[in-house]
Parts: C-alpha cells; structure tokens; sequence
C-alpha cells in the first residue's frame, strides 16, 4: 500500500515564498513603469514637471498575517492624487490681496491675476492604475483596483 504524507507548514510557507516572489516582481514592474510615465508629463499637463511625482514613486512588499502577501505601489506626493485622477471644472481666485501669481507657458511669463479662475479641469493620467492592470494581466493575477485604497492596506 502507497501512503502521501503532505506537512502542511511547510507547504504554506513554500507558496507564501513563491507568492512573495510573484507579487515583488509585479509591484518593482509597476513602480518602474509608473515612474516612466510620471516622468514625461510636463507643462500645463502636470502641476508639477520639476519630477518630484516621479522621484517619490515608492513600492513596497510584505507578509500581512500569517497567509497574506501585500504588495503597494504609491506616493506621497501632495499632488499624486490630483494628478492620478483629474480635475472637475472649477473656480478658484487669490487668497490674499496680491493676488494669484503663476507661470503662464503659452504667454512665457509669470501672470497676476486679482479676479477668480474658471479652470477647465483635466483628465486623469492614471500612472499607477494602468500599469497595474496591464502588468497584473500580463503576469497572471487577478486585478481590482479601487478608489478607497487606503482601507484596503490598513
């Protein structure tokens, strides 16, 4: 008679070591790639073409209990959101009396104005999300992206 004995924590760890290893090669894929596109945006199209987005792109990978591997890709970038997601139309006007200063591209000067804004808004560029569910279908994972990501790591 034939007998298979399988212990089970070692097979545990041996398919958290192999999940570690997956989800590391995504989440450093994503980085990288987020990076990419972060770095190319410039002028009127980002708030911010001096490459700090770019610059504060971090990734991370870790055991969450005794089951989970948690890998995140993110920022902490003032304007990481705002970039990633867009802008709705919207006003906006000086908050003190000299008014609102800012360097105009098309004019090619710095420009003062006493008044409010009506911005048109912009979209999103999605630098995280899209690479993510290119990267994750490429390699084989099932991707769900959500807008209330901090609960989901917490």
């Amino acid at each position: 008679m034939a007998r298979v004995e399988i212990y089970q924590p070692k097979t545990d760890r041996f398919a958290q070591n192999l999940a570690f290893g997956k989800v590391k090669k995504l989440v450093t894929t994503v980085a990288f790639e987020a990076r990419h596109r972060s770095a190319s945006y410039t002028g009127n199209s980002v708030p911010d073409p001096t490459g700090g987005l770019m610059r504060s792109i971090r990734a991370n990978v870790g055991r969450k209990g005794r089951w989970k591997v948690v890998g995140s890709v993110g920022s902490n970038h003032p304007k990481a959101l705002l970039i990633h997601d867009g802008a709705r139309p919207h006003t906006f006007g000086p908050v003190n009396a000299g008014g609102l200063k800012f360097y105009w591209r098309q004019k090619g000067r710095f420009v003062c104005i006493k008044s409010t804004v009506n911005h048109p808004g912009f979209r999103g560029k999605f630098y995280l999300t899209e690479p993510l569910r290119i990267e994750g279908f490429r390699q084989g994972f099932w991707v769900i992206t959500s807008t209330e990501s901090d609960s989901l790591f917490h």
